[in-house]
């Protein structure tokens, strides 16, 4: 049984701001943040809410003043860098939806292990529709290869879930539906189906636009829901950072 008492409150007055942030856990951040917990009059708050993690910075006494607050904050949005996506309690799909429209970009996905929990994340924020106009879920090889074009000397050679497929797919669906933007995921969700060379929870991002094609791969070992949320939610996070020209 954990005895442990809460954090006594800061002394008055205090001062809030809170950070939404994607591909951090909870104990990447807490060393990163240090230099500001390390203050007595700082303390940080973490709400979970899977994939999403939302990070509050609390000042209290003369930390709160309007000088040393703004430093403070400043040092915060700092030591959280890229993977701060907005400010205040905010769905990485809202604000990626609202960058693309404000650009006026059109976006589209191909989807494998995910099966069109992506597509569900973009059209669950509203206006979407200015944006976004189709999807393709490709669960199988054959229709990866027919609708996407991607090779079969790709799929024979690398495999479904490679980094060779995932850019032939977002480079295929860019091809195929009139947008500015594609981002694909091929991956193995489990609980069967991996291997010592590709693992469960192995996922591979393609993304392509008129200039060209980005991957990124991720291991996470999740259960099956899990893995297929933090997937959907990794691709709209690699299309943030493009359109934010961050490293992926």
């Amino acid at each position: 049984m954990n005895t442990q008492s809460p954090a006594p409150p800061l002394t008055p007055p205090t001062r809030t701001l809170t950070l939404s942030v994607f591909g951090c856990l909870k104990q990447d951040l807490a060393p990163r943040l240090a230099p500001l917990t390390r203050r007595k009059d700082v303390r940080i708050e973490y709400q979970l809410d899977f994939p999403l993690l939302y990070v509050r910075l609390i000042l209290g006494g003369s930390a709160a003043g309007e000088v040393a607050a703004s430093k403070l904050e400043r040092e915060f949005r700092a030591l959280l860098g890229h993977d701060a996506y907005a400010e205040g309690l905010h769905g990485l799909a809202e604000v990626v939806i609202n960058t693309l429209k404000a650009r006026r970009l059109r976006l589209t996905t191909a989807e494998s292990c995910t099966g069109g929990l992506l597509a569900g994340l973009i059209t669950s924020v509203p206006g979407a529709s200015e944006i976004f106009e189709l999807g393709l879920v490709t669960y199988g090889d054959e229709q990866k290869r027919k609708l996407l074009g991607v090779p079969a000397d790709l799929l024979a050679t690398h495999g479904a879930v490679s980094r060779e497929v995932a850019v032939a797919m977002s480079a295929g669906a860019l091809k195929l539906v009139p947008a500015d933007i594609a981002v694909a995921i091929t991956g193995i969700a489990g609980p069967s189906g991996g291997s010592r060379e590709k693992p469960v929870g192995t996922v591979h991002f393609g993304l392509a636009t008129a200039r060209g094609v980005a991957h990124l791969v991720r291991r996470w070992d999740y259960d099956r829901h899990r893995i297929r949320e933090i997937a959907a939610a990794t691709a709209l996070d690699l299309v943030r950072r493009h359109l934010e020209a961050k490293e992926i």
